[in-house]
């Protein structure tokens, strides 16, 4: 079963999320040699091989999903060294990322910042990214009663 509790079904989540990101990986590869091959012949060919704010925000819901908000940072710092701006969703997911990896005031201080620092453009964006945090203190209160 794919929500297998145990730590067989554990583990194989792991390797699966993984596999995914080196998958992801393999397919950065490909596409900037693409678009390099594409330049040296001066050509400006469509790349098969898209690298935007979906995929993205893919491998964030999955970095999301395996509590990895190191992982979700790193690929944020990397969608920006490429010149791909991190959407409100992508940001969801890295305050998902904190959560589940029961780092909630982290969560709430980079909430903090994205208020401070930005403008959310969605009322129900700003509502996600406020009840992601909300949701972690509660998941951290029930830890304790």
């Amino acid at each position: 079963r794919y929500l297998d509790t145990t730590a067989d079904g554990v583990m194989n989540r792991k390797k699966a999320f993984l596999c995914v990101l080196d998958t992801f990986r393999e397919m950065q590869k490909l596409a900037i040699a693409e678009h390099e091959a594409h330049a040296a012949l001066g050509q400006t060919a469509e790349a098969q091989l898209v690298l935007n704010i979906d995929t993205y925000n893919t491998m964030l819901s999955a970095m999301a999903y395996h509590a990895q908000p190191n992982m979700c940072i790193d690929l944020l710092r990397e969608m920006g060294a490429y010149g791909i701006n991190p959407s409100q969703q992508s940001y969801i997911w890295l305050l998902k990322a904190f959560v589940r990896r029961h780092q909630v005031h982290e969560a709430h201080d980079i909430l903090n910042y994205l208020k401070a620092n930005s403008e959310c453009t969605s009322n129900r964006i700003e509502l996600e990214l406020y009840n992601q945090v909300l949701y972690g203190y509660l998941r951290a209160r029930r830890k304790t009663e």
